[in-house]
């Protein structure tokens, strides 16, 4: 099974342990709530961990189970597999109408409009570099009037939980 570095961080999270990404280091490192040094995985190498400290010694048995299942199967995941691809919004660089500059691919009619940055089970609005690709290729278009936004997982839960956007009629392209 593959973890995601993301899909990680929030297991191990409910576990009421806390996690810190050493860059310097190519480290995850796990702690409790007074500081200590439950365990790390190297973020950047496959099984590479350590849960050899007193910290994680003092987690009690059911706690040191889930914790070593979780770093095993983050272990095992390949470190190319581990991150989760960029996701963008493309936004349509001239000014027009509202906020309905964004692209969105229409999964029921297959094709591309302009419309707000909601995204629902029939409007996709976020995309990887790999899935714009497709959409160029298939729709033959280059997107070069679009400038990529880069998504942040905070603005999505903002507007999830506002849930104030609606769909507009939408722009065909």
């Amino acid at each position: 099974m593959i973890l995601t570095t993301k899909e990680f961080i929030k297991e191990v999270e409910k576990l009421e342990l806390y996690v810190d990404k050493s860059e310097k280091f190519g480290l995850i490192l796990v702690t409790d709530s007074n500081h200590g040094l439950v365990a790390y995985v190297k973020n950047n190498e496959r099984s590479q961990f350590s849960t050899a400290f007193n910290s994680f010694d003092n987690l009690l048995e059911p706690m040191q189970r889930k914790l070593i299942e979780l770093i095993g199967m983050y272990a095992r995941t390949l470190p190319d597999k581990r991150e989760e691809p960029e996701r963008f919004f493309l936004k349509f660089k001239i000014e027009i109408d509202d906020d309905c500059r964004y692209l969105n691919y229409y999964k029921e009619e297959d094709e591309l409009t302009l419309d707000n940055s909601l995204e629902t089970s029939s409007f996709q609005t976020l995309f990887t570099d790999k899935e714009l690709e497709k959409l160029k290729e298939k729709f033959g278009v280059t997107l070069s009037d679009f400038e990529k936004i880069p998504f942040k997982d905070k603005e999505k839960e903002d507007v999830d939980n506002k849930k104030i956007y609606k769909r507009s009629s939408k722009l065909r392209i």
